[in-house]
């Protein structure tokens, strides 16, 4: 009994309380991006999703949105422009709704939004030219209470039949495909389950759009329960072909799009609630997750759909969690590649193929990669080749110094030598010149012999033949000083071109090593030994040696003998002495 009283008092508060609740509660801001595209460049166009979003714009002026910002046939710079736009906008408001009607795809199992101006030539242009359904739900992020995008782009899709397929792994489909939400308080409402198509509608508007122009305007009905009604009218008004889908991470709290106003009618009947439940029943089948069936089991306790409830629960608890990883990989592999797809780091685009071996981008990642170590090479083999021609110019000009250098050492070798055989012949026709005047002169008896009065040999012969012998000697200095000097320079020539030779060894034998290390690094050992085109020495000139110069001693005894033979005072000893000095 007592049971039922707080039952029956605990209705009855509710009953009396949450309108008032909801008349006090403070309004939330609303915010709603509507896109239709119509007008395709390159496909038909669509007749319909002007209209529908117009119609779209209009309700949500009319339900209280404090931004309503309409824009149609978007192409792909304006399209990703106008997501941008919303982002800022959206961190200032509670509620934030998305609505686009068009072309969409699935590629790859990621789902794009098609601008008017994209021709989508291969499966790879998807990423490029369309608007990933990722990109507009992270753009709603900002938004602090409900995320909501509405898709009426599930339509038979004229770019599937054109599309070229450059991986066969790549699946392309004509509907949107599954998505798994990460971000909460989010919802995501499909004109056609994933895989399936939507219609067009024969009317103003498309069977989708005309049943959220009827339901989503009513205040304070609950989001869920708006799609749950919606999904009832497409089925039914479509012949069961098509069936809207939802999929959502909501809480246990109702979420109104239009808020409640004061309600004075009476409670409806229990028939009425009953629908109700049915309904958000059937809403929470849709969704299925552990949390939409807690939260429906939040507000329905008892009775048959909440043991149904119940029933589910247990059933997901036994099976097997769904992979949740995917779709974060992937956005995560998005986001890396957006970092790394210009970029020349080789060592960054071979990460990113490491962390996402099975990516969409990885096929792209490889061929840049490829393009990277291509030119990479090639600016290698330029670096070589150029340090190689360097080094020849070196070796060349090295070799043409070195001839120079040898050519110039040859002229002064040549003419000191010739110099010094010059001086030599000089010497020996002074002193055979020398030799032959004084046999010449005829033997003058002393003054003292022709009976001049003197006491012995005359002072004056004496004098001139001191003058004579200090002439000799003078002569025979300078002789001996330019021997001696002529024979120093041809012995620093012989050095200085011994040392040209060691020199051009020297050269032989570096330059050889670095043929044969440049050999090692191309694989090619030589086969022989090869040397370097350096100038030959010229052949050494003979040795000439400066002839033994009398010395002073001997010169005076043969002046003596000479002097002695002309007063014809020489002994047979003499006479052979002074053929020794002739």
């Amino acid at each position: 009994m007592v049971k039922q009283m707080r039952s029956a008092l605990a209705a009855f508060w509710g009953v009396v309380l949450v309108p008032l609740w909801a008349d006090v509660a403070p309004a939330q801001k609303r915010i709603a991006l509507v896109v239709g595209n119509s007008a395709y460049q390159s496909v038909a166009k669509l007749p319909n999703p002007v209209n529908d979003a117009t119609s779209i714009g209009t309700m949500f002026r009319n339900a209280g949105f404090d931004v309503v910002d309409s824009r149609f046939d978007l192409g792909n710079l304006e399209f990703k422009r106008a997501i941008r736009e919303f982002t800022y906008q959206a961190r200032d408001f509670d509620i934030a709704v998305v609505y686009y009607a068009g072309h969409g795809i699935e590629v790859g199992g990621i789902n794009y939004l098609i601008p008017v101006d994209a021709k989508l030539a291969t499966d790879l242009d998807a990423e490029d030219e369309g608007v990933s359904l990722d990109r507009v739900i992270r753009a709603m992020e900002p938004a602090r209470r409900l995320r909501l995008v509405i898709l009426d782009a599930c339509r038979d899709n004229p770019f599937n039949q054109k599309m070229q397929r450059t991986m066969a792994m790549r699946a392309v489909s004509n509907g949107l495909a599954k998505i798994e939400l990460t971000l909460r308080d989010t919802m995501v409402a499909y004109a056609a389950k994933a895989g399936s198509t939507a219609e067009d509608g024969n009317g103003a508007n498309s069977p989708f759009t005309a049943a959220l122009l009827k339901y989503l305007p009513e205040p304070g009905l609950d989001v869920r329960l708006a799609f749950g009604r919606v999904r009832d009218d497409v089925w039914s008004n479509t012949g069961h072909r098509q069936e809207p889908f939802v999929y959502a991470s909501l809480g246990g709290s109702e979420v109104p799009l239009v808020p409640a106003v004061r309600k004075t009618e009476p409670t409806p009947p229990p028939a009425t609630a009953e629908n109700e439940v049915r309904r958000a029943f059937e809403l929470t089948t849709q969704v299925g997750t552990k949390e939409a069936w807690e939260a429906f089991l939040e507000d329905y306790k008892t009775g048959l759909y909440a043991d149904l409830a119940r029933a589910q629960l247990a059933k997901l608890a036994t099976a097997t969690p769904p992979q949740s990883d995917s779709a974060r990989e992937s956005a995560e592999a998005d986001r890396a590649w957006d970092m790394v797809k210009e970029s020349n780091d080789r060592a960054a685009i071979r990460k990113f193929i490491e962390l996402f071996p099975v990516s969409v981008h990885t096929p792209n990642a490889q061929h840049r990669l490829g393009v990277l170590e291509h030119a990479a090479q090639e600016r290698e083999a330029a670096a070589r080749d150029a340090a190689k021609r360097e080094e020849d110019a070196q070796r060349a000009t090295a070799a043409e110094r070195l001839r120079e250098e040898l050519k110039r050492a040859e002229t002064d070798l040549r003419k000191a030598t010739d110099e010094l055989a010059q001086r030599e012949r000089a010497e020996q026709e002074r002193l055979a010149a020398e030799h032959q005047q004084g046999s010449s002169v005829s033997p003058v008896a002393p003054d003292w012999i022709a009976g001049t009065p003197s006491d012995g040999p005359g002072k004056q012969d004496e004098a001139r033949r001191k003058q004579a012998e200090t002439a000799s000697a003078q002569t025979d200095a300078r002789a001996k000083a330019d021997r001696e000097r002529l024979a120093a320079q041809v012995k620093d020539l012989q050095a200085e071109k011994a040392r040209l030779a060691d020199e051009r060894a020297r050269l032989e034998r570096i330059m050889a090593e670095r043929l044969a290390i440049r050999n090692d690094d191309v694989g090619n050992p030589p086969t022989g030994r090869e040397t370097v085109d350096l100038p030959s020495l010229p052949p050494s000139p003979p040795q000439i040696t400066a002839p033994p110069a009398r010395s002073k001693s001997a010169t005076a005894a043969c002046r003596d003998l000479l002097f002695r033979a002309q007063i014809d005072d020489l002994s047979e000893a003499d006479r052979n002495a002074l053929q020794h000095c002739r």
